[in-house]
């Protein structure tokens, strides 16, 4: 995982896109599948909490807004993103 990446760059493009770059459809297609299978791949391996913490981080929202509608600690959703990204290390190795 980079450093120079932001935090599940991959999920949040496919999140948020709506419209494809300028680029070779075939080339596209398999860019999307490859992106939708990690994303399968990662919520797998997460717990429904860390799966919860991870929808709500692709939708914007800060560790505040996360812990006060999950009804836990700011420190819960901040332990769960760092346990997300050892785990998004594990199926997206830089």
């Amino acid at each position: 995982m980079s450093l120079d990446r932001p935090l599940f760059e991959d999920l949040a493009e496919s999140h948020t896109r709506v419209t494809a770059p300028i680029g070779d459809p075939e080339s596209l297609v398999i860019g999307n599948e490859e992106r939708e299978e990690r994303t399968r791949q990662l919520y797998s391996l997460l717990s429904e909490f860390e799966a919860n913490v991870l929808t709500l981080f692709l939708d914007g929202l800060s560790y505040e807004e996360m812990a006060e509608t999950l009804g836990k600690p700011v420190k819960s959703v901040e332990n769960a993103i760092q346990r997300i990204k050892r785990k998004s290390a594990k199926i997206n190795p830089c």
